[in-house]
Formats: C-alpha cells, structure tokens, sequence
C-alpha cells in the first residue's frame, strides 16, 4: 500500500526523512507545528539569594513567579519590565504584592542580592555586572485580575478554530 501524506498540498517531510519512512516503524506520530512568528517573550535567567516574586504581565494579568533563596530560574518575560516582591500581605484569602519594577533593557540575566542597605537588583553581561534601579512602585492584588474561567478557554478556542 503506498500513501501519499501532505498537508495542504506539500509533502510531510523533516530534512531528508519523509513522514512515510517513519510510518514503517510505527503507524502513529505526533505533528507538531512550531509558531515562528509567536512571541516567544524574554527569556532572562533570575539569581537570587533571598525568597521573592518575579511578576510579570500587567496589573489586571500578572503572575506571579515563586523564586527561593540560593536558587536560579528562567523566567519568560513578555517584555524588558519586570517587578519583585518581597513585602506580600495578604487580604481575605487574596494576596497583594508591593511590588518595584525594574527594566532590564539588555539581554543577561538578573542577579537579586540582600544586603545592609537593602535588596539589590543587577543585569549581569558578559561585560560586568549593572545595578538595575527601581523605574516605580506598584501595588498588585489578586482581587482584581482578572478571573479566567473554562468559558473563556472554550471562547478562545473556538476563536482560533474557526478564524
């Protein structure tokens, strides 16, 4: 039986393997289509030696990044902002975060040290090490971001499937 597999009219190929080679060893396989055109955000690796929140997003969409003490982490950014949490109080079973935002307007990575004066934010190069100054403070609360439901999920699908 010789079947002919494409996908809107070009050949499944990855380099010099055809999809129809990898069918003689098994007769199923996962298609995975990479987006290249997505944003694939900032990646900036974090440093820290005390326990903080990275937040990320906006005020009404953030998350927010657990990151324990003597501990490295990759965090996507969706841009070159990016806040910290130390002081968290929480209100009603929701949590609200004084949060210092920082932007790292190069690429590294992000190096969080305590010391007497208090904490300090650097962007670590190749070339040394730069103290990041906070740009604000900002007050996020959970109580209101804004809540994603199942619907919503169902909506954006829906949306993706039908264009």
């Amino acid at each position: 039986m010789n079947r002919s597999y494409s996908a809107s009219a070009f050949p499944l190929e990855e380099g010099d393997t055809k999809i129809t080679d990898l069918l003689e060893v098994s007769q199923t396989f996962n298609l995975v289509l990479s987006d290249e055109g997505a944003d694939k955000g900032w990646g900036k690796k974090f440093f820290c030696e005390i326990d903080v929140f990275i937040l990320t997003g906006g005020m009404l969409d953030f998350k927010a990044i657990p990151l324990k003490a003597n501990t490295d982490k990759k965090v996507n950014l969706k841009s070159n902002k990016f806040g910290v949490a130390q002081n968290i109080k929480s209100e009603n079973g929701q949590r609200v975060f004084e949060v210092k935002m920082y932007f790292a307007g190069m690429e590294g990575a992000i190096s969080l040290t305590a010391g007497k004066g208090g904490n300090k934010v650097c962007m670590v190069t190749d070339k040394g090490e730069k103290v990041l100054e906070a740009t604000e403070t900002q007050t996020y609360d959970e109580k209101l971001k804004k809540k994603t439901s199942p619907l919503d999920y169902l909506k954006a699908l829906k949306q993706i499937i039908t264009g």
